[in-house]
Parts: structure tokens; sequence; C-alpha cells
């Protein structure tokens, strides 16, 4: 197993196997790295600035700046 899959697989276990976004199940190699705080702003890929997600999700977020994102996770935290 890769670093990559490693870490992918801690995320996933942290989630309870499931993208950090839509909440749908998720295979760990159908797993994304999403950062919290935009690699474009932070280059910083600690496991808490880390998330993984779909696919879909993920590129769904691409331009949302961090508050959005971090508003995004603290509403599904609460459902």
């Amino acid at each position: 197993m890769t670093r990559n899959q490693k870490r992918k697989l801690r995320l996933l276990q942290r989630q309870n196997g499931k993208c950090c976004y839509c909440g749908q199940p998720l295979a760990l190699e159908d797993a994304t790295f999403d950062h919290v705080i935009p690699k474009a702003i932070m280059k910083w890929n600690a496991l808490n600035n880390l998330v993984v997600s779909c696919q879909s999700c993920n590129s769904g977020f691409a331009a949302q700046p961090p508050k959005e994102k971090i508003l995004m996770l603290s509403r599904l935290a609460f459902d």
C-alpha cells in the first residue's frame, strides 16, 4: 500500500467511510484528497488540512474559498 493510500484510508476511517461533502459511501480507490484550506493559499498537506471526497464533490468545490468549504463541512457535521 502506498503512502497516499494509507493517508486516504486513515481519512476514510475518520470520516466513517463516507465522502466528507455528500456523505455517500466512498471506496478507497474512488477517494480523492481535498484541502480544507486550498493548496493555492497554503501548501499544507497535514492530515488535519485534508479530507477525502468523491470526485464530483471535489471538483465542485474547486473554486470555493476556504470559508465556504469550512461552512459546508460544519453544516454536514451537525446534520
